[in-house]
């Protein structure tokens, strides 16, 4: 329930575009990234969504879908991530 919520209005602010699998696992594009998602309780409001940006989605004509963080190009600076939360 809060999940599809928050897709919704993802959806409204054209941040996020909703495809059934049934259309992609054929012929998925070579950018398709897939993510589990997991709701978290949250202080502010009831959940929180997370995605798990280390998982890779084997596919059944033995392909494999990389996951988003072996996929990703770093492009900031060495450090950088040190200085967080300084």
């Amino acid at each position: 329930e809060q999940l599809q919520a928050e897709v919704a209005i993802k959806v409204q602010k054209n941040q996020v575009r909703v495809v059934r699998w049934d259309e992609l696992k054929e012929d998925p594009p070579p950018e398709l990234k897939i993510s589990p998602i997991a709701m978290i309780p949250h202080k502010s409001r009831q959940f929180r969504a997370i995605l798990d940006l280390s998982f890779a989605c084997r596919l059944e004509n033995n392909g494999v879908v990389e996951s988003v963080n072996a996929s990703t190009t770093k492009t900031a600076p060495k450090g950088a991530i040190d200085q967080m939360g300084n």
